[in-house]
């Protein structure tokens, strides 16, 4: 399989397994290369649930 093609999606927190949830955007950002403001940016727009709520 080919994966320089395959696009990765933001991994999505809804309150629950938050470690779990950090470890994978923590591989996100550095497989992206995102700068410390798209990370703030981007980790804002992946909250649901419970988490959307209370951020």
């Amino acid at each position: 399989m080919d994966t320089r093609s395959r696009k990765l999606k933001m991994p999505v927190f809804e309150g629950e397994d938050a470690q779990g949830w950090v470890y994978r955007v923590e591989r996100y950002f550095s497989i992206n290369g995102l700068t410390e403001g798209g990370k703030l940016m981007a980790a804002g727009l992946c909250l649901e649930g419970k988490a959307l709520a209370w951020f």
